[in-house]
C-alpha cells in the first residue's frame, strides 16, 4: 500500500516469489492485489518481489523478506526478592517467560549462587513456578532457562536476599 505513481496514474501490482524454502509449495493468492497472502509450508526464508506499473512503465523491484525460523524463547525469572527470614518459603516465577513463534516451553531452573553452608535446594525445578527454602542469611541467585523444544533461551535470574 506504501506503493504510489509521481503522476498520481492508477497502478496495478505484480507479486512474485524470488525464493523460498527448498522443498515448499507454496503459492502466492491474489498476487495481483495490494496484500497478496500465502501459506507457509516450510521454515525458512521466503523472498517475495513486487512490481508495480502505472500503465507505461514499471517500476524497479522491491522485496521483503518473510523469515519462519525459529526464535528463540526468553526467560523471564521474574522480580527480585528480599527482606525475607531464613526458613521462608520462596517461591520463583518465570511465568513472564515466553516464546514468539507459540511453540510450548520448558523450564529449567539452577542455582547460580547460594551462601556458604546452605542446602537449599529447589523444588521443581522444572515447573514454572518451583519453591525453596532459604536456609540462610544472605543471597541466592537462581538462573531460569527455557526451551521451546528447538533452542534454549539466553538464562535470566533472580536474587533473593534472606536478612
Amino acid at each position: 500500500s506504501g506503493s504510489s505513481d509521481a503522476n498520481g496514474d492508477p497502478i496495478t501490482y505484480a507479486w512474485t516469489f524470488v525464493s523460498k524454502p527448498a522443498g515448499s509449495i507454496a503459492t502466492l493468492v491474489n498476487p495481483t492485489s495490494v496484500s497478496p497472502t500465502f501459506t507457509v509450508d516450510r521454515a525458512g526464508d521466503y523472498v517475495v518481489q513486487l512490481i508495480v506499473n502505472d500503465g507505461t512503465v514499471s517500476s524497479t523491484p522491491d522485496s521483503v523478506i518473510i523469515s519462519t525460523n525459529n526464535v528463540a524463547p526468553v526467560a523471564n525469572a521474574g522480580l527480585d526478592q528480599g527482606g525475607k527470614a531464613p526458613g521462608s518459603l520462596i517461591i520463583l516465577n518465570g511465568s513472564g517467560s515466553s516464546d514468539a513463534n507459540g511453540d510450548p516451553i520448558t523450564y529449567a531452573w539452577t542455582f547460580v549462587s547460594k551462601p556458604a553452608g546452605s542446602t537449599a535446594t529447589l523444588v521443581n525445578p522444572t515447573s514454572m513456578s518451583p519453591t525453596l527454602e532459604a536456609d540462610l542469611v544472605g543471597s541466592y541467585e537462581v538462573q531460569l532457562i527455557v526451551n521451546d523444544g528447538t533452542v534454549n533461551s539466553v538464562p535470566d535470574s533472580v536474587i533473593i536476599t534472606i536478612n
